[in-house]
């Protein structure tokens, strides 16, 4: 069994000792770097560093991805790459604090960087510094990559806008209509429908308008109305829509659910109407 210096109170211990038996500390034959320290609140070992380097790189995927959406997303991709700079170059210095997070206190502290990269001996941990710097490089090099892929990239290329003639076409897209029914509008995921006043209590019109709205497979939510003046407009409705609303289907395939209700003055039946 190695035995070597705990790293706190210099005592020879076991290299296999999770705890020095000491002075207590955790894990105490492993010294403290850029990529793991002991928590100084709960003495616990199992800590984890959160790099600028890695939350640099973050903020320039986020500002690449803000490029694609116009006017706002140009505004704002600029803030995040110079952001991912200033993170890189904070990272890169001597006088910069290291990020860490407790997994069993769940508590946040911050080191500095000239504290963690000693090795035994008291010179520098070059491995330790490595790690801050490869980041660093490979970030800027991303960084202008991706900068001179935007200043090549052709305009010509930039899709076209639709002609007035097509947006017509769509504008002028048939609203579903039925025999004894018609869909007024969509409020959200739920559909509105007005029907026939002499078709209210004829479930087969209701069940024609149930196969042309809904899709199969998919959540749908229908209500029927039969006095077009009292279908809501917006939700939540009126006290007065809600109470001339005849009929409600809705269809939850994740869970099962199938419902057609009718309203009680249309269906005796007390367990089947609302």
């Amino acid at each position: 069994m190695a035995m070597k210096a705990c790293r706190e109170c210099r005592t020879e211990v076991s290299t296999e000792a999770q705890a020095c038996p000491h002075c207590g500390a955790a894990m105490p034959t492993r010294e403290r770097s850029v990529s793991w320290t002991p928590c100084p609140k709960c003495g616990s070992a199992k800590t984890q560093q959160i790099g600028r380097g890695l939350m640099g790189f973050g903020s320039l995927v986020m500002g690449s991805c803000l490029l694609w959406i116009p006017v706002i997303g140009w505004i704002l991709a600029p803030i995040f790459f110079l952001a991912a700079v200033a993170l890189w170059i904070s990272a890169a210095l001597p006088s910069a604090k290291v990020s860490f997070h407790c997994q069993s206190c769940k508590q946040w502290f911050t080191i500095p960087k000239s504290e963690l990269v000693r090795t035994d001996a008291g010179g520098p941990n070059l491995r330790a510094g490595m790690a801050t710097k490869v980041p660093t490089w490979l970030g800027a090099l991303i960084l202008v990559a991706i900068a001179v892929a935007i200043l090549v990239i052709p305009t010509g290329n930039a899709p076209k806008s639709r002609s007035p003639a097509s947006q017509t076409r769509r504008a002028a897209a048939p609203v579903p209509v039925g025999k004894n029914w018609e869909l007024v509008r969509t409020q959200g995921m739920m559909k509105l429908v007005h029907i026939a006043n002499t078709k209210e209590g004829d479930r087969a019109v209701y069940q024609d308008a149930i196969r042309s709205l809904c899709t199969a497979g998919e959540y749908c939510s229908i209500g029927f109305w039969s006095t077009r003046a009292l279908v809501p407009g917006r939700l939540p409705m009126s006290d007065a829509e809600a109470k001339a609303q005849v009929a409600s289907y809705t269809r939850n395939p994740s869970t099962g659910f199938d419902e057609f209700l009718l309203a009680c003055r249309i269906e005796k039946d007390r367990n089947k109407c609302f």
